[in-house]
């Protein structure tokens, strides 16, 4: 209960906080059993894709993200702000993270309570698409939705490097037609996690 009215308020301040944009934001609110474990909010205008996560574990925070979009939808980069609950609003944010994205070279600029974080920092070279990855679980629903909206899926299979901070390998996501109107997320991060829109 104390747990839920923490939820609660943080999403009610953070998402009466921003205006309504030109398009009607979406909602997802993801439950376990009767648990509420994560509410989002999204709103795709033009060429920005602008979100709020609000994740209750381990703690309660909020995940804002900014994501500039391409002629094809694809998204050229994105920052990310995380802050929790409790934090003074002038606070500098737990962690903030811009991810830019070239021909196959990701700038990954990492900050942790205002100051550069250098150890996870840095370039990732990639093949084909890509896609930042939050690095949270349930992950952001709404840059699924831009990921599906600007992968133009016919009947091929199509696959995004996850760009995160940090070594180590690149997981990738690979979008799969299943029926006329579903689609199968396949991620690498998860071996044998499949997600079904």
């Amino acid at each position: 209960p104390a747990m839920s009215a923490k939820i609660a308020s943080a999403a009610l301040a953070l998402f009466a906080a921003i205006p309504l944009a030109a398009q009607s934001p979406a909602y997802i609110i993801t439950r376990l059993g009767v648990d509420t474990v994560a509410i989002e909010r999204y709103t795709r205008t033009g060429n920005k894709l602008e979100g709020d996560l609000v994740l209750r574990h381990p703690r309660v925070a909020t995940y804002h993200y900014t994501a500039d979009l391409g002629p094809r939808g694809e998204i050229l980069s994105m920052t990310t702000t995380v802050r929790r609950a409790s934090a003074n609003p002038g606070a500098p944010p737990v962690v903030q993270r811009v991810t830019r994205f070239s021909d196959s070279v990701a700038v990954i600029e990492v900050q942790r309570n205002g100051k550069p974080d250098t150890t996870v920092s840095g370039r990732k070279i990639y093949h084909g698409g890509a896609v930042p990855m939050l690095g949270v679980e349930p992950t952001s629903y709404g840059i699924y939705e831009q990921l599906l909206s600007s992968a133009r899926l016919g009947n091929d299979t199509v696959a995004y490097a996850l760009i995160a901070p940090g070594a180590g390998p690149t997981p990738s996501i690979i979008l799969r037609r299943r029926g006329a109107d579903s689609v199968a997320f396949n991620s690498t991060f998860f071996p044998g996690w499949i997600e079904v829109a």
